[in-house]
């Protein structure tokens, strides 16, 4: 991946990560205002489906980041 690579997918990054952070905010807020068990399992469903977001996205990045890391040995050793 080149520079301008990496910058669209952190771009695209930090697009999915602040709506899923003011989604599961409003989450959290809902569920501290609820009784409902049935309304509780909902929201803590849906904010198990944004960790898995989330995640799948740093593992993404990380994958990026180590790939990088592996390539530049490979360079270094090939040129000493």
């Amino acid at each position: 991946m080149t520079a301008v690579e990496d910058e669209l997918f952190l771009e695209i990054n930090h697009l999915v990560n602040n709506p899923l952070t003011a989604i599961r905010n409003a989450l959290y807020l809902a569920a501290h205002r609820s009784d409902d068990p049935e309304l509780l399992g909902y929201l803590d469903l849906a904010n198990q489906e944004i960790t898995v977001i989330s995640e799948a996205l740093h593992h993404a990045w990380q994958e990026r980041l180590a790939g990088k890391a592996a390539n530049r040995f490979r360079v270094y050793k090939a040129v000493a």
